[in-house]
């Protein structure tokens, strides 16, 4: 479902993302793994074109994307769930939701997706009318997610999202993902709790110094000696 060949992205002159290549299939969890400072966020938000690119391809649907303003690059059916959550405190539950169907495809269902977001989200579905400043960590990230299931996306790309929650939240927030991607939704996500995100991913990728430096099926990186030493503290 997408594909970027040579990859180079840069922050003014500062060169962030080297030659970078990796493909994420239709229907499967991708997973990016690497030490604070890779590059795995600057890659998601270059796939969104928030991030200068200067050269390489990237594809998306089998169409070039690299040059499309990040509108254009969301409405193709892109959406980024931030690293932190980001949800907005003063406003509810059900208005953080609505604000999530900004494209055109999905303003013209925003009623069935926010219906379907709730069924899915039970605790959210419960406090529709709180405001979101007043959930959890736990529940805040459950949000973000349904909010970006608003914009009706085939590809979610998920920034850590495990970032600040205790293990009982973070249990909740993987087995969301994962049921969400058993619905048939593509995910790209970046995670630092590498037993957790090989445990649900079926590709990985090992970024470090804006460089891919390994990939491999969980299976294969969790027998990796290199991976087991320097993620997985073996």
């Amino acid at each position: 479902m997408l594909k970027l060949s040579g990859v180079n992205s840069f922050y003014g002159q500062l060169h962030v993302l080297w030659d970078v290549s990796l493909e994420v299939a239709a229907g499967k969890i991708t997973g990016l793994i690497g030490p604070n400072g890779a590059g795995k966020s600057t890659l998601l938000k270059t796939i969104l074109g928030t991030v200068a690119q200067r050269s390489g391809e990237i594809e998306f649907n089998g169409k070039r994307i690299e040059s499309l303003p990040t509108r254009e690059v969301v409405q193709a059916g892109i959406t980024y769930v931030p690293e932190g959550r980001r949800v907005f405190p003063e406003m509810t539950v059900r208005e953080n939701l609505e604000l999530g169907a900004m494209t055109r495809n999905a303003r013209s269902q925003k009623q069935k997706n926010l219906h379907e977001a709730l069924e899915l989200f039970p605790i959210l579905k419960e406090r529709q009318h709180q405001l979101a400043g007043t959930l959890s960590g736990g529940e805040q990230q459950l949000l973000a997610i349904a909010r970006g299931l608003m914009g009706a996306p085939q590809l979610m790309m998920i920034d850590e999202p495990s970032l600040g929650l205790s293990p009982a939240a973070m249990s909740t927030v993987f087995k969301t993902i994962t049921e969400i991607n058993g619905r048939g939704m593509t995910i790209l996500i970046v995670e630092q709790n590498v037993p957790r995100l090989l445990a649900i991913s079926s590709h990985v990728y090992i970024l470090e110094n804006g460089r891919v430096v390994n990939q491999g099926t969980s299976a294969e990186l969790s027998r990796d000696g290199y991976v087991m030493k320097s993620y997985l503290g073996m």
